[in-house]
């Protein structure tokens, strides 16, 4: 299997999980620490820390600490490779399709 190098696998792979992506959701919206976000999705401790592990490895999040509380925030430009890639197949496919709603609408008129 071909691996590439632009980073999309680690990024699809962390974005696979329902859990990260609903934390990359409130992340959105403000930074949170740990226990907030635990809080929110309603899951303990452990699995929000896997997860956020997770993020943080594909570079999706970034973490500071304050004392005793981590908070994590989304680093926005982390997902710009992958918003490229889906805009370019998104420019290919309306291609296609218009020009598929061009041959259709030749043929019924």
């Amino acid at each position: 299997m071909v691996k590439y190098e632009d980073g999309l696998d680690d990024l699809a792979a962390a974005l696979a999980g329902t859990g990260r992506r609903q934390i990359v959701a409130l992340l959105c919206e403000r930074p949170a620490s740990t226990s907030e976000l635990a809080d929110a999705l309603g899951l303990g401790l452990p699995g929000v820390t896997r997860h956020l592990d997770v993020l943080r490895d594909a570079g999706i999040v970034r973490s500071s600490k304050s004392g005793r509380v981590v908070t994590y925030a989304l680093d926005p430009e982390s997902l710009r490779p992958m918003s490229d890639w889906i805009d370019r197949r998104r420019s290919f496919w309306t291609h296609q399709l218009d020009a598929l709603h061009d041959d259709l609408t030749q043929e019924n008129s």
